[in-house]
């Protein structure tokens, strides 16, 4: 659901890092509070939230094509899929234990948010 609403936004905005960023800081935050919540129905909620706000990644495809020669866009995309896929695969087994997996995926929405705004400025 996030997907096609946040590539309306980038292009009425006109912009890609912004909204990434946002996504990345809102899911950090929600995945806090998904250690705090006690109710099933706010645990839902907030799923549903991080699914929503993750939809944004499909942004970091346009990113990649944006900031990179021509030469370079499968390269780029085929990398983007790769992080994407394994970090997947590497963090589910262990979100089981939320409270001890909490500051790695901090600290992986940290490195994110660099590596963002670390890019060339094209976008």
């Amino acid at each position: 659901m996030g997907s096609p609403i946040f590539g309306w936004l980038s292009d009425r905005l006109q912009t890609l890092k912004w909204l990434i960023a946002l996504s990345i800081i809102t899911t950090t935050i929600l995945l806090i509070l998904l250690t705090l919540a006690t109710s099933d129905i706010a645990i839902a909620g907030i799923i549903f939230a991080i699914g929503f706000c993750n939809g944004s990644q499909t942004l970091g495809f346009t990113h990649a094509v944006a900031s990179n020669a021509t030469q370079l866009t499968a390269i780029s995309t085929g990398f983007i899929s790769i992080i994407i896929m394994l970090s997947s695969g590497l963090i589910l087994p262990l979100l089981g234990n939320t409270i001890f997996i909490l500051p790695i995926l901090i600290g992986m929405m940290f490195l994110a948010f660099l590596a963002l705004f670390l890019s060339k400025d094209t976008i």
